[in-house]
């Protein structure tokens, strides 16, 4: 902080320039001083949209969960931990519970809508396959012959009814 104001304090501002010209250079020679000792960092922040489900009851008891994870970091302490992983309990079952009201309101108030639930599954489906597509990528690819050698191989196969069909889907 001192060599800063040391720096501003040799800013060469001669008063014979215009008033125009005088506060462009001003402002330069602030932004080069600036640079030099506080230099500008870029960040990349990742903005999702909120899911569906996620509620503000939920994103507290996240902020909770956070706040007991720094205090048992920082103190070590066996009861903090204790009171942290609780914590982690709690959050992950009020997700669990939202996703389950917030999925079987959705088939339920779209039951005799097949067009809505088709597209809704599909939309489901088609983001879980591009999820792990993504992953895949990401991950180290081993040589197709072993991926084939590690594949269950169906060699006897009954066809299933219609009617098994409908029983699965009622239950």
């Amino acid at each position: 902080m001192d060599s800063f104001n040391e720096d501003l304090k040799v800013l060469d501002l001669n008063d014979d320039y215009d008033l125009s010209v005088l506060i462009d250079k001003y402002e330069n020679t602030l932004k080069e001083t600036l640079q030099q000792h506080a230099p500008q960092k870029r960040r990349i922040i990742t903005l999702r949209p909120l899911s569906p489900w996620y509620n503000e009851e939920i994103g507290q008891e996240e902020r909770n969960r956070r706040k007991l994870e720094r205090r048992w970091r920082a103190s070590g302490l066996c009861i903090d931990r204790q009171l942290y992983v609780k914590q982690c309990e709690t959050v992950n079952a009020m997700i669990k519970n939202a996703k389950t009201t917030y999925y079987s309101s959705v088939i339920s108030s779209n039951a005799h809508n097949q067009k809505v639930l088709f597209n809704f599954f599909n939309n489901k489906i088609a983001i879980i396959w591009k999820e792990l597509a993504i992953d895949s990528s990401h991950c180290n690819q081993r040589n197709q012959e072993e991926q084939y050698a590690q594949c269950v191989k169906f060699i006897n196969f009954q066809e299933v009814t219609e009617h098994e069909i409908e029983n699965v889907i009622d239950k």
